[in-house]
This record gives structure tokens, C-alpha cells and sequence, in this order.
């Protein structure tokens, strides 16, 4: 299977397109980049967390920004939803309130700014 436009693996793309086929294709005189670097500025997580997202950018992500929601096991039918960051976060802080144990598990925040959609439901960041 051929990977998605930019795709480095299952954790990492290249925003600006210059990854393909396996290969980094900024070549110089002096190096060809077989592989993509930790350091360069183009390569991104596909599904951050915020703070995933604070340490790659140097900022916070916006409370308006959109974010996808992971529910786990208390509600299946419902894996994923796409809300607001400030949503999310006042949802886990009422969560932590909930008398039930299994109730006041954090539910994961991720990102919802990268062209590689909701992730998949085993997907957790490393």
C-alpha cells in the first residue's frame, strides 16, 4: 500500500510535501536525506495532543480549535467526536468529578488541524 501525500509512517507526515516514496527529496550537491530528520521544521505529527502540539510549535493550541474527543470503552458507538478544545477540557474536568471510577478517567484530547482526519481507534500518542 502506497502511503498518503507527504505520509513518513503511522505517527509522522511532511507538511510541505517532500517526503515520497520513502525518501526526503531535498537534495544538495553534498547530501541526499534518505530518511526524514527529527529537526527539520516540515515534519509533523499526523494527530497531536495539545501538548504534543505546545512542544512542536511553541504555542498553545487554540481554545476554539477543533479537536477530536476519544471516548474508549464506556461509549463504543462513539469512539471519536469532533469538538471544540475548551469543550473537551471543561468535559474532562466535570469527568474528574463523577463519582463512578470508571467515569473519571480523562478522556485523550487530539488535535484536529493535520490533513490525516480522526485517527484510528486503537491509536494512542507515544
Amino acid at each position: 500500500m502506497k502511503n498518503a501525500k507527504g505520509e513518513i509512517d503511522d505517527n509522522f507526515y511532511c507538511s510541505a510535501d517532500l517526503f515520497v516514496d520513502g525518501h526526503c527529496d531535498i537534495d544538495t550537491p553534498n547530501a541526499t536525506y534518505p530518511h526524514c530528520s527529527n529537526g527539520c521544521q516540515n515534519r509533523h505529527r499526523k494527530h497531536p495532543t495539545p501538548e504534543q502540539f505546545r512542544e512542536e510549535y511553541g504555542e498553545e493550541y487554540p481554545d476554539d480549535g477543533a479537536v477530536w474527543l476519544f471516548y474508549g470503552e464506556l461509549e463504543p458507538e462513539c469512539r471519536f467526536s469532533v469538538t471544540e478544545y475548551r469543550d473537551a477540557k471543561l468535559f474532562n474536568e466535570q469527568r474528574k468529578l463523577n463519582s463512578d471510577p470508571k467515569k473519571r478517567e480523562k478522556r485523550l484530547i487530539i488535535c484536529a488541524c493535520t490533513p490525516f482526519g480522526k485517527p484510528d481507534d486503537d491509536w494512542r500518542p507515544e
